[in-house]
């Protein structure tokens, strides 16, 4: 949550005290519907104007009252971040006194809303043709604290070279149409950049998504409540907005990158980890859970008996009585009340049976994390096996400096648990004689059917 103060007035002079007393509630039900969900420094000063603009005019108006600079860019020009956003990430007011953002009130069209009585109860909308005008005021904050920048004419071009968070984040695509992309939008909408209006005014072109489900859809619906979604969350994760720790209720969270730990407790939770090595707890609820990047873990109450897992690795699907059904992608460790298994595929896979070919033992998260960022930095399979044989858990086991012959033995015994056969063992042997490192055995050892299959049964999800 954040601290927030409102002020209405109304120069036209047609808004009676009733309605007035309405407006003002539901303003406030509006950013506690916000607070719900992101949390910051400092208190937001937001001020309500009701203006005449005509029947044909717009519902309402929003904007942010001031745009710091926050670095320079490296094209020329600065980022530049909404007020009311500025103020939640760094407690510091650029507006001073003044209100940090406003909302303008078209008071011709004010007989289309239905003014929710219960602001806080979420659980109620409006009749069929009517506006629900909590909805729409969540939507006009929203644009106060990020869905803005330096306004584009009708052709995408800006005045000059500042950008805020959603500029940077708003391109053509191949197909020439415009679209939102970041990491978090594509965490929030399964892989995929979201559309953006490119069609109507400049009232509305560029700073709404074109997905008419949205609560940030250029246009509003009658008749309906509409969520604040994963998506309308990922973009204010993209202006520095922290999520609020998840409670017993239904949350959306975002991390930071660096290792989170968090848990999602009761509801249907949607925890999206971005960077750095995280632990995610779904908890009970159907949940989603996305680890991003770097080497995350999923933690279940369930055994791994207890859990019906499909899907393929990085996309899975983990049902159980105890823990709810979840989506799971970008996780690499599942820790199940019994054992913890590991979830690889491709050349992370081959890493992981490193640690079976090598060290006879299942990888512990700790030190797969290192090998996998390693990895991914650039190092190749071939070198890591390399590594792990110049550890010194390898010369425990396979001794400091041990003939071909005691070599291939110990492979054969710790990699795929029995003595070799007399035909495959010469293979080997004869292969370092000519030529094969120690480390390119290892990796084929690891490799191989055989050992897939053994370690498939024992720690690595099939």
């Amino acid at each position: 949550m954040f601290a927030f103060n409102v002020t209405l007035t109304d120069p036209t002079g047609r808004l009676d005290s009733a309605t007035q007393a309405l407006i003002k509630g539901d303003l406030e039900g509006a950013l506690r519907w916000i607070g719900r969900y992101v949390q910051g420094q400092g208190s937001l000063e937001l001020a309500a104007m009701g203006v005449s603009v005509g029947t044909t005019g717009y519902l309402a108006d929003a904007d942010a009252n001031a745009f710091p600079s926050v670095a320079p860019l490296a094209g020329g020009g600065s980022l530049i971040a909404a007020g009311p956003a500025y103020e939640l990430v760094t407690g510091s007011d650029p507006n001073g006194a003044t209100p940090d953002f406003h909302v303008s009130l078209n008071v011709d069209l004010i007989g289309r809303y239905w003014f929710d009585p219960t602001p806080d109860d979420l659980s109620d909308g409006p009749p069929v043709g009517l506006i629900d005008f909590e909805n729409v005021m969540v939507h006009e904050v929203l644009h106060a604290l990020g869905f803005t920048g330096n306004q584009r004419d009708l052709n995408g071009n800006f005045a000059n070279l500042d950008r805020s968070p959603y500029d940077l984040a708003t391109r053509q695509d191949a197909n020439g149409l415009w679209i939102y992309d970041s990491a978090a939008v594509r965490a929030a909408n399964n892989g995929n950049p979201v559309p953006v209006d490119a069609t109507h005014g400049l009232g509305s072109r560029w700073y709404h998504v074109d997905v008419p489900t949205d609560l940030l859809f250029w246009a509003a619906g009658s008749g309906v409540r509409r969520p604040l979604s994963d998506i309308d969350l990922a973009i204010l994760h993209d202006n520095g907005i922290q999520s609020v720790t998840p409670d017993a209720d239904s949350n959306i969270w975002f991390g930071n990158d660096t290792s989170d730990i968090v848990a999602g407790l009761a509801g249907d939770d949607h925890l999206f980890a971005m960077g750095g090595d995280d632990r995610l707890t779904g908890g009970t609820g159907n949940d989603l859970l996305d680890g991003g990047d770097g080497v995350d873990t999923a933690v279940y109450i369930a055994t791994k008996a207890q859990v019906q897992i499909t899907g393929a690795a990085g996309n899975r699907t983990i049902n159980s009585a105890q823990d709810g059904r979840d989506t799971v992608r970008n996780v690499e460790v599942f820790v199940f009340g019994d054992k913890t298994y590991f979830d690889l595929a491709g050349s992370d896979a081959t890493v992981g049976r490193l640690y079976g070919a090598a060290f006879a033992r299942a990888p512990d998260a700790a030190g797969l994390a290192v090998q996998l960022n390693a990895l991914h930095q650039g190092l190749t399979p071939l070198q890591l096996a390399a590594n792990f044989i110049a550890s010194a858990e390898f010369v425990v086991r396979y001794g400091a400096s041990p003939s071909d012959v005691a070599y291939v033995t110990a492979l054969y015994n710790n990699v795929l648990g029995r003595i070799p056969d007399q035909g495959g063992f010469n293979v080997q042997v004869d292969a370092l004689a000519h030529g094969t490192t120690r480390a390119q055995l290892l990796l084929n050892f690891g490799d191989s059917p055989e050992n897939q299959a053994k370690v498939t049964s024992d720690w690595m999800l099939a």
